[in-house]
């Protein structure tokens, strides 16, 4: 796979010197460990930025100093934009997915029950959620080492073993959309 994904978001400006807050979807080696990110310009171009230095804020969050925005002005620029990252240059962990690895991907239970396909992955303050969605039910699947068994983005499968009434408590019927005719 070839191509750009989302990573993460500039918020702010910090400071007088062109340092930027930087807010990472995933986690911050994302967008600091290649050295350099991405931003889309109004062509619809990538244009790269090296990062000169940055430092840890928070979890998913740091503050970037990028070559050649050295002002306020020019950070504020960037304020707002959404940071994009080569798909060849993400860091890869063990055990860990980035999002658009887990849709599509096949979803069954420990006994062979095809659930569904990941259809989105939510985020939420304890764990990220994967939303499973079959032709009629869409169901609500926590990403904890409880749950979730064994990810083979190869094979394009998620093998998990839901709790006693997860599927009923998270379960909402989806069906077609009806549409009305004017007459």
């Amino acid at each position: 796979m070839n191509g750009f994904i989302k990573v993460g978001k500039i918020a702010r400006p910090v400071g007088l010197n062109g340092e930027i807050l930087a807010k990472a979807f995933s986690s911050l080696d994302s967008i600091t460990a290649s050295g350099s990110l991405f931003l889309a310009t109004r062509s619809g171009r990538y244009e790269e930025f090296f990062i000169n230095a940055f430092r840890e804020k928070k979890a998913k969050q740091a503050v970037l100093s990028l070559r050649h925005v050295d002002s306020r002005d020019k950070a504020e620029i960037l304020s707002g934009m959404t940071i994009f990252q080569d798909i060849t240059r993400l860091p890869a962990g063990n055990d860990e997915y980035y999002w658009f690895q887990l849709k599509g991907l096949d979803v069954v239970t420990v006994n062979g029950r095809w659930l569904g396909k990941v259809s989105s992955v939510m985020e939420t303050g304890a764990a990220d959620v994967l939303i499973v969605r079959n032709r009629d039910i869409e169901i609500l699947v926590p990403m904890v080492d409880e749950v979730i068994k064994r990810v083979d983005i190869d094979r394009g499968k998620c093998v998990v073993d839901l709790p006693p009434g997860l599927e009923e408590a998270t379960g909402t019927r989806i069906g077609p959309k009806k549409v009305r005719c004017a007459r």
